[in-house]
């Protein structure tokens, strides 16, 4: 897997086991152009499904301003079958609206993504969400807990 930025928006591509496709997807909010910095592997079923990190500079070539050394990380649920596909896309870090990951977890076993964030905007909260990934890259919200702060 292969994922690289063709101005705001995002680009993946897939090649393996004479297996291969691409997608575009759209460009998420607060996302620079140019801006990808890291992408990281949170988990997978092999074959079938990646769970992505995607980690953008918040303002590339402006350190000085707002968030100039901040970061925006989106986790990308991403189906390799029948056609590669996003299933799955949300900010879980972000310089520009002050989200704060606590815990990203990926429990192979169970087919579940733990999803532990704060969010400190104008209805402050804590929330945790735990997500059943299917083998086919569908994602189902299994559990919900949220507090406000």
């Amino acid at each position: 897997m292969t994922v690289t930025q063709h101005g705001a928006a995002t680009v993946l591509a897939y090649a393996a086991g004479g297996r291969s496709g691409h997608a575009v997807l759209p460009a998420d909010d607060n996302i620079c152009p140019h801006a990808l910095y890291k992408v990281s592997l949170v988990g997978a079923v092999p074959g079938r499904v990646l769970i992505l990190s995607t980690e953008y500079l918040s303002r590339p070539g402006s350190p000085s301003h707002q968030c100039g050394g901040g970061v925006e990380i989106v986790l990308r649920v991403v189906s390799l079958r029948p056609v590669l596909h996003q299933t799955l896309a949300g900010h879980v870090d972000s310089c520009w609206t002050s989200i704060e990951s606590r815990r990203i977890e990926w429990t192979a076993s169970a087919h579940t993504l733990l999803i532990d964030r704060d969010d400190p905007g104008p209805a402050a909260s804590h929330t945790v969400k735990t997500y059943a990934v299917q083998a086919d890259g569908t994602v189902r919200l299994r559990s919900s807990l949220s507090e406000g702060y």
